[in-house]
């Protein structure tokens, strides 16, 4: 990991999951990763919507060129793309 932001948001998430694959959102304090919320986007736990966007950072959503909230994350993909994409959400 390059960037220095980065590396602080994956050593916070890390901490907070402990052995869990993942913690629920509630469980994540903005203000922790200030520097970071801009890179940072959270996917929904609802596979027959394609994993939608709950929050996405204004530099995810710039890269895009739109408001992702809502949009379901496989529609980001190819066709082909989007099955990978699929089977990596589910971990």
């Amino acid at each position: 990991m390059r960037q220095a932001s980065t590396r602080d948001l994956f050593a916070y998430w890390a901490g907070l999951r402990a052995s869990r694959k993942a913690r629920d959102r509630s469980e994540i304090d903005p203000g922790a990763i200030r520097a970071s919320l801009p890179d940072v986007f959270l996917l929904g736990l609802d596979a027959q919507r394609r994993y939608p966007f709950r929050l996405a950072g204004t530099s995810v959503c710039a890269l895009f060129g739109r408001e992702l909230r809502d949009t379901a994350f496989q529609a980001l993909w190819s066709p082909t793309g989007a099955v990978a994409m699929a089977k990596l959400v589910q971990c």
